[in-house]
């Protein structure tokens, strides 16, 4: 398991490399927006949350590309959840308790915990809405076996590794898989994503097919 804390700045780093470039105040929400969606929710929006939508708020591929977060007066409670982020397909959604604990819920009466912190499950979620929704995605016809040898002398780093869900990560790119009980990547499916083209070389290295 990847480390469970992640910090105000650790956020800013890993949305600007994801980006492939840094953040200005026009990407995230005004300051008067966010206190307008709190006086309306009835208390603070939790704080790591509350960096999110202000360094980032606007960015669509944090914000929806995939699973799709509330906008802050959207938030609401429902019993000790603050629910902050629905599946997209509308499956189930996320909330936060007070004491900064994930619950995944696909109704009011079915709900389990998550067991990572808020901060821990931003930084997966951020990962994860470039895995799944950015604008360039490609798959690797590569041998499971083969996939180590292909990454570390590269670069990549393994940046995730939750739940099923491996993500590695090189600049603003992402390897990553769905593993199954095996921690092998489930129908043998890897895949490459990105918000530009990935490198011509890479076509060859990682036998990369576009998606």
């Amino acid at each position: 398991m990847i480390s469970s804390t992640i910090s105000s700045p650790a956020m800013r780093g890993t949305i600007e490399r994801l980006l492939g470039r840094g953040l200005t105040s026009a990407d995230g929400l005004q300051a008067d927006v966010l206190a307008e969606a709190e006086v309306k929710l009835g208390e603070p929006i939790p704080e790591p949350l509350r960096s999110l939508y202000a360094m980032a708020g606007k960015l669509r591929p944090f914000m929806s590309s995939f699973q799709r977060f509330a906008k802050p007066s959207e938030i609401l409670r429902r019993a000790d959840l603050l629910i902050f982020l629905e599946e997209n397909q509308g499956v189930c959604d996320w909330g936060v308790n007070a004491a900064g604990a994930v619950w995944q819920c696909q109704n009011e009466n079915d709900c389990y915990d998550c067991e990572l912190t808020l901060e821990r499950f931003l930084e997966i979620i951020l990962y994860y809405q470039i895995a799944q929704g950015a604008e360039y995605a490609y798959s690797l016809a590569l041998p499971f076996e083969q996939l180590d040898e292909l990454l570390a002398p590269y670069g990549w780093s393994l940046v995730v590794d939750n739940n099923g869900l491996v993500i590695h990560a090189r600049d603003s790119y992402l390897i990553w898989f769905l593993a199954n009980k095996d921690a092998l990547p489930a129908d043998d499916l890897i895949f490459l994503s990105g918000m530009e083209k990935a490198p011509q070389s890479w076509h060859t290295r990682y036998a990369l097919e576009i998606l």
